[in-house]
Formats: structure tokens, C-alpha cells, sequence
């Protein structure tokens, strides 16, 4: 670990995580790459997180909040903190493998032009079952904006390596948007060069069964807003033909998410039918590949 002149800073953003913050970061202390500095930021916890960082872990940075401002707002004291040239960020309740660091920094390394890197993962449910997950983006899009437009391509921030500049220059995440504001933030890098992904499974997420649609809401508020912005933005002009399908297949998705979990049915209709709105063409082909499954008698 390097204190005075980092070429990686890393940071995570924690709120009420005593219970289980170690994991994250003693996987931070075992990379094999050594160039880096661990800064904590504590979102205003009530469970002592901060307290117990202080006496337990005196290398790290720890940057605590008065008020609890959510998690784009915890990562944005990070980054302003930060000295490393590269950026790498961890959930508090996440662990990465030992050679994150060094196979992340070897890939933008190698890619002059990336802005950023991702790696695939490995999701770790309450009852110990595992699945992998392999990110690589879909050769059916032609480029990653269009798949993000799309998808949730790259499913958490732990996965993600930034170069500090490009960060700098794409502006800090939108602490508008508490659960979508990574997203929003790699189609804003994108307009500054590529995001590169890594073939390997590199960190552990643990996480509980319907957590997204516990707030499913706000997660349908922020998926719509996110468009808003992106489609906004004069430098989105090249991916204008593409606005009334992504408006359309998110309503769709946004719709099935909740109906096979929530079973909100006035829900459901007005996303389906705001869906229809926005292309009849995208419903059209939903229903005709579902039509295709059907087996016939």
C-alpha cells in the first residue's frame, strides 16, 4: 500500500456496514499489486462504521459524512480526495479477487484510448448458491452506448477501473439518481473513448434476493430519468434514432420485473401501454419472439 503518490486510489463508499466491511477491505489489502491507497468514506452510519474503522484500520483514509447523502454523493467525496491516476471503486459489502488491481491496471495500460475497464463477477446469494456472470458486450449492438442504452450491461460499480483524468473530465456522478447514477456515468465516459472489458471473474458480489425491486419506484423513476438526461444531451445526437426503442424496451422491462415480483398490476399496464406509445414496433417484436417459444401442439 502507498501513501504519498498512489497510482491507484481506492474507494468505498459504506452506510451501516460494520457487520461486514472487513471482507472488503482485507480483499483490498491482499492485491498483489501493492501502488495504491484505500480511502473509506462513512455516509453518515448510526452503527458505529466510522468509529470502528478509525480503531481498527489506521491505514485507510477514512472521510466521514455529517449527513447521509447516498451513495453517488459518498463516491464523489472519494473521487475529490483521490490522488491516484487511476480510480477503482468497491462496495462495502463486496470483495474483489487478489489480482483485481493488477489485471485492471494491465488492461488500461495496454488500451491508451480506454477510459475505463470492467470485469465479469461472480454473485454470491443469502443461501450460499453462486452464479458468474459474463459481461463481454453483446455482438448485437455495435457499440457499448448503444448497449448500455439498452441493457444493464455493467452490472455494479465494484467491477470498475476509471483513469482519474477521464472522471475529471466526464464530470461527477449524479447525485440525483441514487441507484442509477452508474450507468449515467459510463454513457458520459463514453464520449471520451472506450470502456474495455476484462474476460475474468474478479470479484465476489453478495447480495439479497429482490434488493432492486424493494425500491422498485425509485429504480423506474431513475431508469426513465436516466434516458431523459442522456437523450438531453446534444453529444448523444448520433444515437437520436435509437431514443423511442430504449424509451420503449426499458418500459417493457420495467414492467415484467414488476409484475413477476410485485404483481402491481396498474404498474404494469401504464408501463406496457406507455411502451406501446413510445414503438409499437419493439411490442410487436416482443410479442413475436414470445409467440416463437410457444411449443407447438
Amino acid at each position: 500500500m502507498s501513501t504519498s503518490n498512489p497510482q491507484v486510489s481506492v474507494i468505498i463508499p459504506t452506510y451501516n456496514r460494520q457487520h461486514c466491511i472487513s471482507q472488503a477491505i482485507d480483499s483490498v489489502w491482499h492485491q498483489t499489486y501493492g501502488d495504491y491507497e484505500l480511502i473509506v468514506v462513512d455516509d453518515a452510519s448510526t452503527d458505529g462504521t466510522a468509529d470502528w474503522i478509525a480503531a481498527n484500520y489506521r491505514q485507510i483514509q477514512l472521510v466521514p459524512l455529517s449527513q447521509n447523502c447516498g451513495a453517488a454523493a459518498a463516491r464523489n467525496q472519494g473521487i475529490a480526495v483521490a490522488k491516484g491516476e487511476f480510480i477503482a471503486f468497491l462496495d462495502s459489502d463486496d470483495r474483489w479477487e487478489p489480482n483485481f488491481l493488477s489485471t485492471h491496471i494491465h488492461a488500461l495500460q495496454s488500451n491508451p484510448d480506454a477510459v475505463s475497464a470492467y470485469c465479469n463477477y461472480s454473485e454470491v446469494r443469502q443461501d450460499g448458491s453462486q452464479s458468474e456472470y459474463n459481461l463481454k458486450p453483446w455482438r448485437i449492438y455495435p457499440d457499448l452506448t448503444h448497449h448500455l442504452l439498452m441493457e444493464t450491461t455493467i452490472h455494479s460499480m465494484s467491477l470498475v477501473t476509471v483513469r482519474r483524468d477521464a472522471l475529471l473530465k466526464a464530470g461527477p456522478l449524479n447525485e440525483i439518481l441514487k441507484i442509477s447514477h452508474d450507468r449515467e456515468l459510463y454513457l458520459r465516459l463514453l464520449y471520451l473513448g472506450k470502456i474495455v472489458h476484462i474476460p475474468h471473474n474478479l470479484v465476489y458480489k453478495f447480495t439479497k434476493t429482490g434488493s432492486l425491486l424493494s425500491n422498485y419506484r425509485r429504480w423506474s423513476k431513475e431508469t426513465l430519468m436516466l434516458l431523459d438526461l442522456f437523450f438531453a444531451d446534444a453529444r448523444s445526437q448520433p444515437y437520436k434514432h435509437l431514443e423511442a426503442e430504449a424509451r420503449s424496451r426499458w418500459r417493457l422491462k420495467l414492467a415484467k420485473h414488476v409484475w413477476q415480483e410485485r404483481h402491481d398490476i396498474l404498474f404494469t399496464i401504464t408501463m406496457l401501454l406507455q411502451a406501446m406509445y413510445f414503438s409499437p414496433r419493439t411490442i410487436g417484436h416482443s410479442i413475436g419472439r414470445r409467440l416463437k417459444n410457444i411449443p407447438q401442439v
